[in-house]
């Protein structure tokens, strides 16, 4: 397969993985809010805390986000080799789905979790060490947004 049609599709299926709006969908099911319309208008985890003040609901779709950070990689790794640069695609295009899907005209999430789930198939000694350095901004500041500079 010619390389620019194989990083198209590469980009299509990352893309389509990440364009998933977890956050609208399940926020829409519980309370029958737009989450666009709420908090932070932000479509994530933490604005989904926010408006349903359910640690569940939250904690469960950041899950979703990081599983589909890492569903892309994997799944462009199996059809379409392990190689850096085709899991890198596959990555960023997961990210760039989370953040402007196609289902929610383009208005999704700032793709913290989605970048995790990325970057725990491609080094997650990174995913460590922004964690941490997370963990303890968040413990000093208590700012939710510093920390996640």
């Amino acid at each position: 397969m010619p390389g620019l049609v194989r990083y198209l599709l590469i980009f299509t299926l990352g893309y389509c993985i990440g364009s998933l709006p977890t956050a609208y969908l399940l926020v829409k099911r519980k309370t029958g809010l737009d989450i666009r319309l709420a908090g932070s208008k932000n479509v994530g985890g933490m604005n989904a805390f926010d408006v349903t003040n359910s640690v569940f609901l939250g904690s469960i779709i950041i899950l979703i986000d990081v599983i589909k950070g890492s569903a892309a990689v994997i799944l462009a790794g199996m059809f379409f080799g392990w190689e850096y640069i085709t899991m890198s695609i596959a990555g960023l295009s997961a990210v760039v789905g989370h953040n402007y899907p196609v289902w929610i005209r383009f208005h999704g999430g700032r793709g913290l979790a989605t970048a995790a789930g990325v970057m725990f198939v491609l080094g997650w000694v990174i995913v460590a060490v922004w964690g941490t350095a997370w963990a303890i901004m968040y413990g000093y500041s208590r700012n939710l947004s510093l920390s996640n500079i």
